[in-house]
C-alpha cells in the first residue's frame, strides 16, 4: 500500500472512443513514454496485461478491488506516471441490450462509469483523454464491429439503416455519440482542467503534435514521432463487418468449450459469415451530420480546437 506522506501518482486514463486509431495509440504510443509505466491494453511486447480485465470488472461491478491496492504490485514501483487505456468504459455505454421493447441502452450509465473510474484511481491524481472521430464514419463502423455480438438479434438495430435511424432519433444509445455532453459529464466528474478531448483526425495528420500534447501532461517524452494505424477500413461508404464473434459462437457452440476471438483471428479462417459488408447512403451520412453539427460546434469552443478544420460541422 502507498505511503501516506508519498506524493500521488498521476494517471491518464484513455477511455477511447472505439474506432479512434485505438489499437495503434496502444499498441505503439502509449508504451513509449519514458518513465511511465503503462498499464494496458498492449504491453511493450504486445500481451494483454491482467489488470485491465480486473480493473474494468472492478469499475463496472464497484468492487474493492482498486488502484490503491495493486499499484505496489507493478514491476515499476519507481514510476509516478501511469497511462491506462481502455475504450470499453464508453462501449459498454453503447451497445444496446435485449428487452422486452426490443432493445434499451445498455446498464451502464456514462455518469455512474466515470464516478466508479474517479473512485477506483481515488489515491491518484487523474487526467482524462478522449479520442474522437466524426459521428458519421465512427457511427456505421462501431456498428460492423459489433454486428454479430449484439445488433443483429435486435430488431430495431437489425440492419445499418434501422440503426442509424435509431441514432438520429437522439437519446438512448445515441447519447454517448454526442461528444459534447460526454465531455461535460467528464469535466463534472474530474475537473475543467483534467479533461483533454483530440479528434482522431489530427492524430493521423500530426501525430507528432498529438504526442506533444500526451508528453505535457505526463511531463514525459516519447521516442515515438509518428503512430502507425492499424485496422484501417478503407472504401467510402462501405464497412466490412467483424465476423469474429459470429465466428466465435459458432466454434463455442460446437466444440462445447471456450475458444477465443483472439485464437479465431491468429487461424485465418475463411469468411464464413454474411453479411461481408454493408453501405451507407450518403442521404443518411448527411444526416448524421446535421445530427451532430450543433453539438460539435459547441464542444469545438470548449476544448479550443478547431473541429471545423476536421469536417466536424
Amino acid at each position: 500500500m502507498m505511503k501516506i506522506n508519498e506524493a500521488k501518482p498521476r494517471v491518464l486514463i484513455h477511455i477511447g472512443y472505439p474506432k479512434t486509431g485505438t489499437t495503434s495509440l496502444q499498441k505503439h504510443i502509449f508504451s513509449s513514454f519514458r518513465g511511465v509505466c503503462y498499464l494496458g491494453l498492449y504491453d511493450r511486447h504486445g500481451e494483454l496485461y491482467k489488470f485491465n480485465e480486473s480493473a474494468i470488472e472492478s469499475i463496472y461491478t464497484e468492487s474493492s478491488f482498486s488502484f490503491d491496492k495493486k499499484i505496489d504490485d507493478f514491476h515499476k514501483l519507481d514510476q509516478s506516471n501511469y497511462i491506462f487505456s481502455e475504450e470499453n468504459l464508453l462501449t459498454e455505454c453503447m451497445i444496446p441490450s435485449r428487452s422486452r421493447k426490443g432493445y434499451e441502452r445498455r446498464t451502464q450509465d456514462i455518469n455512474v462509469v466515470l464516478s466508479n473510474l474517479k473512485a477506483f484511481f481515488s489515491c491518484a491524481d487523474i487526467e482524462i483523454l478522449m479520442t474522437i472521430r466524426r459521428q458519421k464514419e465512427i457511427i456505421p463502423s462501431f456498428y460492423a464491429q459489433h454486428y454479430h455480438k449484439r445488433f443483429k438479434s435486435i430488431k430495431a438495430t437489425s440492419t445499418a439503416s434501422a440503426y442509424i435511424s435509431e441514432v438520429l432519433k437522439g437519446g438512448g444509445i445515441a447519447a454517448h455519440y454526442n461528444y459534447n455532453s460526454v465531455y461535460e459529464a467528464a469535466i463534472n466528474c474530474f475537473g475543467v482542467g483534467n479533461v483533454t478531448v483530440i479528434p482522431m483526425e489530427m492524430i493521423s495528420t500530426d501525430s507528432k503534435k498529438f504526442i506533444d500534447k500526451i508528453g505535457a501532461v505526463l511531463g514525459a517524452d516519447s521516442s515515438l514521432r509518428k503512430i502507425p494505424f492499424e485496422n484501417v477500413r478503407k472504401g467510402k461508404g462501405v464497412y466490412k463487418v467483424d465476423d469474429i464473434y459470429n465466428m466465435e459462437a459458432i466454434f463455442n457452440k460446437a466444440f462445447k468449450c471456450r475458444v477465443s476471438s483472439a485464437f479465431l483471428r491468429s487461424i485465418r479462417l475463411p469468411k464464413l459469415m454474411f453479411p461481408t459488408e454493408f453501405r451507407v447512403s450518403e442521404k443518411l451520412l448527411s444526416k448524421i451530420d446535421a445530427e451532430f453539427s450543433t453539438s460539435n460546434k459547441i464542444l469545438s469552443k470548449k476544448i479550443d480546437i478547431d473541429l471545423h478544420e476536421y469536417e466536424y460541422f
